[in-house]
């Protein structure tokens, strides 16, 4: 069963967001292009989505990173220079959490959508390396982002 606590780091920030997920034992790492609303008291439709997902895969925890982590509601509005400072600490916190016994990842979802596309989105967003930290844990699967929206119809 998910647990029913929202972990967010940091905690209370409208400019960032590095994780959001609840702890389980078999837990999916769900990965976006940036974060919107969702915090430690409520969760936005997105990481409901992931949420559901996780729970009709069979997981019973999940985590949410970003390739960026400033909150943007809406990707087209992401700064056009992302800054340096957000992508090193979110890189590093990625590493962290796929190195760390404390996460129990088996599983891996891609889920940036077509978002990706919007003026170059992943080869500026993007962390150096991010896609090498996540794919080196074993047992890993990578499902398009349009799966989705079929997940949950």
């Amino acid at each position: 069963m998910i647990s029913k606590k929202i972990i967010c780091y940091p905690l209370k920030d409208k400019r960032k967001r590095f994780l959001l997920g609840k702890n389980g034992n078999s837990e999916l790492l769900a990965v976006g292009l940036n974060p919107s609303t969702a915090n430690e008291s409520s969760m936005d439709p997105t990481s409901k989505n992931v949420e559901s997902i996780a729970k009709q895969n069979g997981f019973d925890g999940w985590w949410f990173v970003n390739l960026y982590p400033g909150r943007c509601p809406k990707p087209k509005d992401l700064p056009k220079k992302p800054k340096k400072n957000y992508l090193k600490q979110n890189l590093t916190i990625i590493n962290e959490i796929i190195q760390s016994e404390e996460f129990r990842i088996k599983d891996v979802l891609i889920c940036w959508g077509n978002n990706w596309l919007y003026e170059g989105a992943l080869k500026k967003y993007k962390p150096p390396g991010w896609w090498r930290l996540v794919s080196n844990k074993p047992n890993r699967i990578c499902l398009p982002a349009m799966l989705m929206t079929t997940f949950n119809n």
